[in-house]
C-alpha cells in the first residue's frame, strides 16, 4: 500500500509530462491525461493543504490584479447576445488558472519530481513529432485512424497546424533539460525541437513562427539583463536581428504573391507580411469593438455580431469574422473592452517584469523559460487561435506552472529562492 500512495506523484508526474505531446492525438486526448493528473492531486493532497495555497497565491499582489482582470470583465456579460456562452467562456479561463495553481504548488511541494516529468516530456515529445513527420511525409493513413477518420490516404495538408503551435511551449521546456538532464536527453530534446521547427516551417505556420521569433527576441534581451557584457549584448542582438531578417526574406520570397492576389485597399502593412484576410479581418473587428468600447460585447460572441457573417472579398467565401478575430488584442478589445484588456496588458507586463528581476538576481534558467514561454503564446497569438480556445489557453497554463514550479538543480550562490516562488511576491 505505501508503494502504491509513493507511485501517485510520479503517475501525476508522467501525465503531466506526455499531455501536450499528446496533442498529435487529439485534444481530447490531452484532455483525458491532464484530467486524471489533477483527479490524482486531489486525492494526493489534503484539502486543507490546497485551500491553503490557493489562498496564498491570490492574495499576492499578482493574484489580485488577475481577480481584478476577471471582476471588469464581468460587465461585459450584460451587453452579450449570448450570456450563457460568454459567462462560460470567462469561468472556464478562470478554473483553468485555478488548475495551474494546483500544478504549481503540488510539484513545488515534490521538487524531486523535476526531472521525471521533464524526461516523460521530452521523450513523447520525440515520438509525436517522429509520428507527425512520418504522417506527413511517409503514410497518413495511421494518423486518419487514430484521429477516428477512417483508414485513408489523404494528403494532411495544414492538419498538423495545431500541433505544431505547441513549438512555443515545449521548446522553452527544452531548454531546461540542458542543464539538468544527462546528455543524452539533451541530445533528443535538441534533436526534437528541430524536427518541429523543419514540420511547422515546412507546412508555413506563420503564426507560430512569428511566436518563436518573439521567443529568440525575448530571450536575448533576458540574458543581456543579466550578462550584459558588450560582446554579449551584440551577439545576442546579431543573433536577434539575424533571425529577424531571414524571417523577413523568407516572407517575401514565398509570399511575393499575396501583392496580386489581395484585393485593391488601404492596408496598413504590406500583405507579404500580413495576409489581407487577417489586416480585413482585424479592421472589422476594431469596427465591431468601438461599439462598446469601454466594457465589451460578451467573450466569445464576436463572430455573433452584426455585420460579421460578411463575405470577406477575395477570400474565397471567408467571413469578415470567420470564427475569431485571430488576434487576442483585437478579440479581447472586442469581447471585454478597453478597461479588462488594459488591466491584462499590465497584469502581463508586471508579471514578465518580475521574472526578469527574478533572473537578474537568481540567475535561475526557469525565468529565461517562463518569459520566452510568455513571449511565445502571447507572440504567437497576435495571429493564431482565439484566446478562449480551451486546449490553447490550457496548454499555456500547463507549461507555465511546470516551468515555475521547476527547483534548480544546480549549486548557487545566490540567496534568491530558486523554485520559482519569486515570480509571485
Amino acid at each position: 500500500m505505501i508503494r502504491k500512495l509513493k507511485s501517485i506523484p510520479n503517475t501525476i508526474s508522467v501525465l503531466l509530462g506526455i499531455s501536450i505531446p499528446g496533442l498529435i492525438l487529439g485534444r481530447s486526448v490531452f484532455a483525458v491525461l491532464f484530467g486524471l493528473a489533477i483527479l490524482l492531486m486531489l486525492y494526493d493532497r489534503p484539502f486543507s493543504d490546497i485551500r491553503r495555497n490557493f489562498k496564498e497565491v491570490w492574495t499576492k499582489p499578482l493574484g489580485i490584479l488577475l481577480l481584478v482582470v476577471f471582476a471588469v470583465s464581468l460587465p461585459s456579460l450584460i451587453a452579450s447576445d449570448f450570456p450563457a456562452r460568454s459567462a462560460g467562456a470567462l469561468l472556464r479561463t478562470f478554473v483553468f488558472c485555478n488548475l495551474g495553481v494546483l500544478v504549481w504548488t503540488y510539484l513545488k511541494s515534490n521538487p524531486e519530481l523535476g526531472d521525471l516529468w521533464m524526461k516523460s516530456l521530452i521523450v513523447s515529445s520525440a515520438v509525436s513529432i517522429a509520428f507527425a513527420l512520418y504522417s506527413q511525409y511517409l503514410s497518413p493513413e495511421l494518423y486518419w485512424v487514430l484521429h477516428l477518420k477512417g483508414w485513408k490516404s489523404d494528403p494532411l495538408n495544414h492538419n498538423l497546424k495545431g500541433f505544431t503551435a505547441i513549438a512555443v511551449l515545449i521548446i522553452p521546456l527544452f531548454f531546461l533539460s540542458f542543464s539538468r538532464l544527462r546528455p543524452t536527453y539533451r541530445w533528443l530534446a535538441a534533436l526534437s525541437a528541430l524536427s518541429l521547427v523543419y514540420l511547422l516551417w515546412d507546412i508555413s505556420n506563420r503564426a507560430t513562427i512569428a511566436g518563436l521569433l518573439a521567443v529568440v527576441i525575448c530571450a536575448a534581451v533576458t540574458l543581456c539583463v543579466r550578462y550584459g557584457s558588450r560582446l554579449q549584448v551584440l551577439i545576442a542582438a546579431g543573433t536577434a536581428l539575424a533571425s529577424l531578417g531571414a524571417v523577413m526574406i523568407w516572407l517575401r520570397i514565398t509570399r511575393d504573391r499575396m501583392i496580386l492576389a489581395a484585393p485593391e485597399g488601404d492596408y496598413f502593412l504590406p500583405v507579404w507580411l500580413i495576409d489581407f484576410e487577417r489586416q480585413t479581418i482585424w479592421l472589422n473587428a476594431l469596427e465591431i469593438g468601438l461599439r462598446t468600447p469601454w466594457f465589451g460585447r460578451g467573450p466569445n460572441t464576436i463572430n455573433f455580431a452584426a455585420g460579421a457573417d460578411k463575405l470577406l472579398e477575395g477570400s474565397g467565401g471567408l467571413r469578415v469574422i470567420p470564427a475569431h478575430p485571430h488576434n487576442w488584442v483585437v478579440e479581447l478589445f472586442a469581447e471585454i473592452g478597453s478597461v479588462g484588456l488594459a488591466l491584462l496588458i499590465l497584469f502581463l507586463v508586471i508579471a514578465t517584469l518580475k521574472l526578469l528581476r527574478s533572473y537578474r538576481i537568481s540567475g535561475n534558467p526557469i525565468y529565461v523559460s517562463a518569459i520566452a514561454i510568455f513571449a511565445g503564446y502571447w507572440g504567437s497569438g497576435l495571429f493564431n487561435f482565439s484566446y478562449w480556445s480551451a486546449w490553447w489557453q490550457l496548454s499555456f497554463i500547463l507549461v507555465i506552472a511546470l516551468c515555475l514550479a521547476t527547483a534548480q538543480k544546480t549549486t548557487s550562490v545566490d540567496t534568491q529562492p530558486s523554485d520559482g516562488n519569486a515570480a509571485f511576491r
